[in-house]
Formats: C-alpha cells, sequence, structure tokens
C-alpha cells in the first residue's frame, strides 16, 4: 500500500504515523507512507536521529519531500543515490527523501517530487541553527523538473510538493491566509502546473486538511490511501 500524509515535524506531529499502523496491522516495509514536507522539523543532530529512531519502528518505509524546517546541512550530507527512477538521499533503509524535481516509478505510479517553500518567520530564525537558505525552491529545481517531465512526455499520476502553486494559493481559505506571505516557491510551481498533466496534487504546508478543486489535496493531520492491493 501507499499512504500520504502532511507534516510531522519530527515527533511533534507523527500521532498520524501510529494512526496508519493501528489502522492497517498488516503492513511491512514494503508498503510507503510519504510526509508531504516538514519531515524533520529539528535542527540539532542528536534530535534528528532521535527522530530517526522513532521511525525505524514503524512497520512501513517513509518517504517524505523537504520542507521549510528541515535542517538541510544535515540533510544534503548524506549521499545521493538512485531509486525508483529517481534521485534520492537514503537516510536509512527505513526513510528516504525523494528530493526537487525528481519522477519516479513507485508501485505503477509515475510521481513527481518538489519540496521546498519559505518560512513565514524566518526572520526570528537564526541561519544554519533553525532557517535554512535551502528552504526555497530555486530555478535549478524547476529546471530539473522539467528535464525529468519531459521524459515522461509531461505526464505524471501524481504531485507532490511541500507548497502549492500560486494559483491554489489564491483559492480560500489560504487567500485569507496569504497577507505578507512570500510566495517565491508558489510562483515556481505555478510553471509546473501549467504544463503537467496530473490525476492528483498532494501538498503540506498549511497544517490543514481540506481538499480543493481541480484534484488538490492539502494535508496535515489526516492521510490518503495512494494505492491499496
Amino acid at each position: 500500500m501507499i499512504f500520504i500524509t502532511g507534516d510531522t515535524h519530527g515527533d511533534i506531529d507523527i500521532d498520524v504515523l501510529f494512526e496508519i499502523k493501528a489502522d492497517y496491522p498488516n503492513l511491512s516495509k514494503k508498503d510507503y507512507v510519504i510526509v508531504a514536507g516538514d519531515f524533520s522539523g529539528y535542527w540539532s543532530e542528536m534530535q534528528w536521529i532521535y527522530t530517526l529512531e522513532i521511525m525505524k519502528d514503524l512497520p512501513f518505509t517513509l518517504l517524505f519531500v523537504d520542507g521549510n524546517h528541515e535542517n538541510f546541512d544535515i540533510l544534503n550530507s548524506y549521499k545521493i543515490e538512485e531509486w525508483n527512477g529517481g534521485k534520492i538521499h537514503k537516510l536509512s533503509e527505513d526513510v528516504i527523501h525523494l528530493m526537487r524535481g525528481e519522477v519516479y516509478k513507485i508501485d505503477g505510479l509515475i510521481i513527481l517530487t518538489i519540496g521546498g517553500a519559505e518560512s513565514t518567520d524566518k526572520e526570528y530564525r537564526k541561519e544554519h541553527i533553525s532557517w535554512w537558505k535551502d528552504e526555497s525552491i530555486t530555478n535549478n529545481d524547476i529546471k530539473n523538473a522539467l528535464y525529468n517531465l519531459a521524459k515522461v512526455n509531461n505526464k505524471v499520476d501524481i504531485v507532490i510538493t511541500h507548497t502549492m502553486p500560486l494559483s491554489v494559493l489564491y483559492q480560500e481559505p489560504f487567500y485569507s491566509m496569504t497577507r505578507g506571505i512570500p510566495k517565491n516557491s508558489e510562483i515556481k510551481l505555478e510553471e509546473i502546473k501549467k504544463i503537467t498533466d496530473y490525476k492528483k496534487w498532494y501538498f503540506g504546508h498549511w497544517h490543514l486538511d481540506k481538499e480543493l478543486k481541480n484534484n488538490f489535496y492539502c494535508l496535515y493531520k489526516k492521510y490518503l490511501i495512494l494505492k491499496q492491493h
């Protein structure tokens, strides 16, 4: 099976992972749960190791796109590997980072992933301690996505991002929440939305569970099933 959920923030919002475990007691490491960004939410190496130890006790394999609350110094220190058609950081056998602009073929599903977003409170954070410039989606991330999308004729089953494209940001309830929020990453994702033929698009970041128009889904405390055998 393949599930998807929203931000877990290390061990802060991981109740949903144990909910999946309880709801489906026969899962194995061949089953996947995908986290739509802000997977870690912790910044010290000790906290990072602690979080990974908790994740190892779960019966399934965890996949995640990066959010804006990640320690990118630690995350980018992992060796880049190939997995299911795309590049990854393998944090452990049970925890895998799906990198920006990559396209994967996972159990028959073609999935595009683009993590990243801007922190709205970065002026209160310290660089390389609680904030990293790497949080924002870059032009190179988009170029990589366009390159990999071209290989599949710009057609995928699922897109997974941390934030959403700009046109979705202007829908309610997000429109009422966007005053003063940087839109760099949302603008860049709009480029991808315009050229991508997708069936469903999932994102986190906004701490909300809501189904939107055009098959967009914002996730936080809930989980959805992407594939069930």
